[in-house]
Parts: structure tokens; C-alpha cells; sequence
């Protein structure tokens, strides 16, 4: 599955082969230099925003799929 983010302050996207909670984690982490991908979740889960179409975390955002 590839997901595109969006950097909602930027209004860059990136693709990300992750499901899209999974993918706007990776892309808020890697923006503050975190690349320690096995703590994401326990991280970062908990600012993970899910909208009725979209998920968000921090400043980044993908769209859910139907």
C-alpha cells in the first residue's frame, strides 16, 4: 500500500509504502529527526488525529482508504 502525505505547512507530499496511521507517524517522526522506527507507535500514536476521511499527526495528513 502506498500512501501520499501531505505537509500541511509545507503543501509537499510525500509517498510513504505504509497504511496511512502508519505513514503521517514516520513522516512527523522523520521531520524532528527521529528515525528510531521501532518506537513510533509508543511515541507517537497517542497525537494521531483520525478524521471521517483522513488521519492526521502533527502537521501531516493522508487520506483514509474506502
Amino acid at each position: 500500500m502506498t500512501t501520499r502525505v501531505l505537509n500541511l505547512n509545507t503543501g509537499k507530499s510525500t509517498f510513504y509504502i505504509l497504511d496511512p496511521e502508519s505513514a503521517v507517524i514516520a513522516a512527523f517522526a522523520q521531520s524532528n529527526h527521529d528515525f528510531n522506527t521501532w518506537d513510533y507507535d509508543e511515541r507517537y500514536l497517542p497525537d494521531v488525529i483520525h478524521g471521517s476521511r483522513t488521519v492526521a499527526c502533527g502537521d501531516f495528513t493522508a487520506m483514509l482508504e474506502d
